[in-house]
């Protein structure tokens, strides 16, 4: 007779579980039960001494979506409290979830193709990746004024699925993409600095987007690298979008823009954007930056647009 540990069983064997003396129960409830509910919270009062065996714990999950239950009494407060204690119902919910993504683990598709990833790929599979054309050189920064930036490395060519992948990011609110750029950046790009920061969006940008994709790339960023990320620039004036204007266009809209909140004496920062094309922002947030006592400012970015 099992003595110990947890086990995991439907509520249409419910009963079974006497034989689990001493253990821990989860039962599930789905609508389809051949029980009803009030059944199974019937079956399942906590401590349960039936037939002189006394099991452990009993958590109970309702796997439902049926608003029929919404009131039922696995929902009652009251129920709760006497049956699973007072905030236990939900750490369960979580656990058990936790439990039947360990169990039945999803494969994990390519987010362009929709292919299997097997093992080795993370992301993107090696197909899929292999169409990506990294940018080889330096990004050259075609200066309408002076350089402040010290030097801007691109990862990809802005085309393709590369574009894709960005515009998905911007403009059709699909956040997660800044995990995996920030993903392909760490493994391509070795990155050395003291702080990581990103460009700041205008306040209409920001309000119609409700997010900087700069700043999501940024963190994840910091996540893989382990460098610390702050909020070092804002924008202290207004500005087009740079999408529309051409190279001089861009030095003007953007000329002396930003400004820091903070002192960076002596630190090395990297500015993350998505992609650049002249170079004219990071150069003028790096201006910023340096104005406040950074020694290096390097801009990284996903993609270099021609």
């Amino acid at each position: 007779m099992k003595k110990e540990g947890c086990v995991l069983i439907s509520a249409d064997v419910a009963d079974a579980y006497l034989s689990y003396e001493n253990t821990n129960v989860i039962v599930m409830y789905s609508d389809n039960s051949a029980y009803t509910l009030e059944a199974i919270v019937y079956m399942c009062q906590i401590p349960m001494n039936f037939h002189g065996k006394r099991i452990g714990e009993v958590y109970f999950v309702i796997m439902s979506g049926n608003r029929k239950y919404a009131n039922s009494k696995i929902n009652n407060k009251s129920f709760k409290q006497n049956c699973l204690g007072k905030g236990l119902f939900e750490k369960v919910i979580f656990v058990f979830n936790c439990l039947l993504d360990v169990i039945f683990q999803k494969p994990y598709m390519c987010i362009i193709c929709g292919r299997e990833l097997t093992y080795r790929e993370v992301y993107i599979c090696d197909s899929c990746q292999g169409n990506f054309q990294k940018v080889i050189d330096l990004v050259e920064i075609d200066g309408q004024d002076n350089i402040f930036i010290d030097k801007c490395r691109a990862l990809y060519e802005f085309k393709g699925n590369v574009r894709n992948m960005v515009h998905d990011l911007k403009y059709k609110g699909k956040i997660d993409f800044a995990e995996v750029i920030a993903y392909l950046i760490s493994k391509n790009i070795n990155i050395d600095a003291d702080l990581i920061t990103w460009v700041p969006q205008s306040k209409g940008t920001y309000k119609n987007r409700g997010y900087n994709q700069s700043e999501e790339i940024a963190k994840y960023l910091s996540y893989f690298t382990g460098i610390k990320c702050e909020k070092l620039l804002i924008r202290i004036k207004e500005t087009k979008t740079q999408v529309l204007l051409n190279g001089l266009d861009r030095w003007y809209n953007v000329c002396d823009a930003f400004a820091t909140i903070k002192d960076l004496k002596g630190l090395k920062i990297v500015i993350v954007d998505d992609v650049v094309t002249t170079g004219a922002t990071l150069n003028y947030c790096a201006k910023a930056l340096k104005k406040s006592g950074a020694d290096i400012v390097e801009g990284i970015c996903f993609a270099k647009s021609c």
